[in-house]
């Protein structure tokens, strides 16, 4: 009776592993068997096992690898980027991170006019989060609020934002809103909502 449970089980898993499994092992088990016949059989079924657990772990690996690759692209079908578009800018948001009371937001300006735009932002640029919470505007790298800056026909420019809290920082849902003025034309507003940073 012991020997045709384990018969049914042994049977159970080379239905499952067949497929997989290159090397044959003996599973026609009868009750006239030996012990020393089921320990060569367990053996060479854990062998098979240990071989398909080495084949999945290489397997998950390169998926981790193909996710990691994909999420650093400027965007794609499985992880877009926000991204804002008007006459003048493609603005893509390319990261942000919390620090303290500090958020920093990395944004490309791509001027995808055919002439030079001159661009400033606004001390009203603020982050809000999901309750309310304003992070208002510090400083950013590369246009700045104190003067005109000329990004190039068809040329991209980065810069870092900076936002300080005016209050509670546990949030982590955010919606971004940054005011410009380009020279001689009315200011504009670029938001970008549900924006996760941890």
């Amino acid at each position: 009776m012991i020997y045709r449970s384990i018969a049914i089980v042994l049977m159970f898993l080379i239905c499952n592993l067949s497929a997989h499994a290159t090397t044959e092992c003996n599973t026609k088990l009868t009750n006239q068997d030996r012990y020393e016949d089921l320990n060569k059989t367990l053996q060479c079924l854990s062998s098979r096992i240990q071989k398909l657990e080495q084949q999945i772990t290489i397997q998950n690996n390169n998926i981790v690898k193909s996710v990691s690759v994909e999420n650093t692209n400027v965007a794609t079908d499985y992880f877009p980027l926000p991204t804002y578009k008007d006459e003048n800018f493609l603005v893509t948001l390319k990261s942000c991170t919390k620090k303290g009371k500090n958020i920093s937001c990395v944004l490309e300006y791509k001027n995808i006019t055919d002439t030079n735009v001159e661009v400033v932002i606004s001390r009203s640029t603020k982050v809000v989060d999901a309750n309310g919470e304003r992070w208002d505007y510090e400083n950013d790298t590369a246009i700045g609020w104190q003067g005109f800056t000329e990004i190039i026909q068809n040329t991209h420019l980065t810069t870092k934002f900076t936002f300080e809290a005016q209050g509670n920082t546990t949030g982590t849902k955010f919606s971004l809103f940054i005011i410009h003025r380009l020279r001689n034309v009315e200011g504009f507003k670029i938001t970008l909502n549900d924006v996760f940073i941890n």
